[in-house]
């Protein structure tokens, strides 16, 4: 049922709870290639607008890891588009041969369990197992990769089984990420963390969501010895079945 009042509210709080300031949004959003200003995005808020464009809904589901299907619901998107979104919650798997004729296959590595968001990659080519995700609007490129969480380290928003798609990318300011999902190389070491840098000293602080488990510091000068190589750019939630983009 179409509710903009909850939809803006949704995306507000969000915005709050991820820690972002409006202008740090605007900035994410012109990395998915959509451009709206920080006042337009307080006004949105605000509940000051009648209507969303589908694009902006999108890039906001993505930067938010929202539950896509929700927020056209909410959005009052035409009623034929979203049936057929919703088609593929049908399957366990989560996708659809008659909805996505595209596949791609990509690695799939585990994460330890001990909570810090360490991923185990395998180097023997022949151990490595695959999965098969759906290339929608072709996001998906041979080199990204697929992880599967372990553990609680970062419930509430992924649990325990969930596969998380990486865009991987040659390199990212990590500057420009602040507060966000990030792939983080470290001495030849991969974390998946929320990122963010403390005021004053500079540090960079990697963060789970769960409040259990301790943060991850990395002193600023040490920065020079830590890559940024890729956001999270899909969830398949196993516990729910549905797709996050």
């Amino acid at each position: 049922m179409k509710d903009l009042k909850e939809l803006f509210k949704i995306l507000k709080n969000r915005r709050i709870e991820k820690g972002y300031s409006l202008r740090q949004v605007e900035t994410l959003l012109q990395g998915k290639g959509v451009k709206y200003t920080f006042t337009a995005i307080q006004k949105l808020e605000q509940g000051e607008q009648d209507t969303i464009d589908i694009n902006l809904l999108t890039a906001f589901s993505k930067i938010y890891n929202l539950d896509y299907l929700k927020m056209l619901e909410l959005a009052g998107l035409d009623e034929n588009l979203l049936n057929k979104n919703k088609a593929f919650k049908k399957q366990e798997s989560n996708v659809s041969e008659e909805i996505f004729k595209s596949f791609i296959q990509i690695p799939l590595y585990g994460m330890a369990s001990a909570g810090n968001g360490l991923i185990e990659t395998d180097n023997n080519i022949e151990d490595i197992e695959y999965i098969s995700i759906p290339n929608i609007n072709k996001n998906v490129k041979k080199r990204d990769f697929a992880c599967r969480v372990k553990g609680d380290s970062m419930e509430p928003h992924y649990h325990d089984g969930d596969i998380i798609v990486v865009d991987v990318t040659d390199s990212i300011d990590i500057r420009v990420l602040n507060g966000q999902e990030a792939l983080i190389y470290q001495e030849g070491v991969k974390f998946l963390k929320r990122v963010f840098f403390e005021e004053g000293t500079g540090n960079l602080i990697l963060k789970s969501y769960n409040p259990a488990y301790a943060d991850y510091v990395i002193p600023n000068y040490e920065l020079d010895k830590v890559e940024c190589k890729g956001v999270i750019s899909m969830v398949i939630s196993i516990r729910n079945k549905r797709f996050m983009f």
